[in-house]
């Protein structure tokens, strides 16, 4: 899918035998950027369906919110519950940064427009939401121009960043990462989004 800063692509299966994925990502596209989330409900099953789709109500409900409020939220309607570990990021086109938040095992990775730029991951508290909550802290990152964003739950093995490239569309590179790097023990999702920078 597209819009005006930002183009993206999911991709995403259940546990093997399982109707319904405990991963679900969320996106939404904003006037100068975009909203980008990662969800997984702790295991699989119905449970963690449940869990997961009742947070990515509340991270839209709570979309024009700051990161941390956003999370404490989810935190406050989870409780009790399941639980899940997410990732959230918050394109910003027209100053060209990045704001990132993940709890818990998810995976982010961004890989910058230009010659020899590395793919840069992006630290997540440990906790739970739901369960565990910690002091949470937004870590920003320069894009500049444009790169790709990558958020991806942890039924993908962290070493798909080996298959990133800029050149790809969105959607062939998720369903290239899900079909090398999902895991046959878990859900799996992951999210491929393409920021592109506001003209100057």
């Amino acid at each position: 899918m597209k819009a005006p800063f930002v183009e993206w692509a999911v991709a995403s299966r259940a546990y093997p035998g399982e109707v319904d994925s405990g991963d679900r990502c969320f996106v939404r596209p904003e006037a100068d950027g975009a909203l980008l989330a990662v969800v997984d409900g702790l295991g699989h099953g119905p449970e963690a369906a449940r869990a997961a789709e009742l947070a990515i109500r509340i991270i839209g409900n709570q979309a024009d919110e700051p990161g941390p409020t956003i999370v404490a939220r989810c935190h406050e309607g989870l409780r009790g519950g399941r639980g899940v570990t997410l990732g959230l990021a918050r394109w910003n086109a027209r100053g060209r940064d990045l704001a990132w938040l993940g709890v818990g095992d998810v995976c982010g990775i961004l890989l910058r427009d230009g010659p020899g730029a590395a793919p840069q991951r992006l630290l997540s508290h440990v906790g739970v939401v739901g369960h565990v909550s910690t002091p949470m802290r937004v870590r920003t990152a320069a894009v500049g121009q444009g790169g790709l964003l990558v958020l991806a739950t942890d039924g993908i093995e962290g070493s798909f960043d080996r298959l990133l490239d800029l050149r790809e569309p969105a959607e062939s590179l998720a369903g290239q990462i899900l079909r090398q790097c999902s895991k046959k023990t878990d859900d799996a999702l992951v999210l491929v989004a393409r920021l592109i920078g506001e003209e100057q």
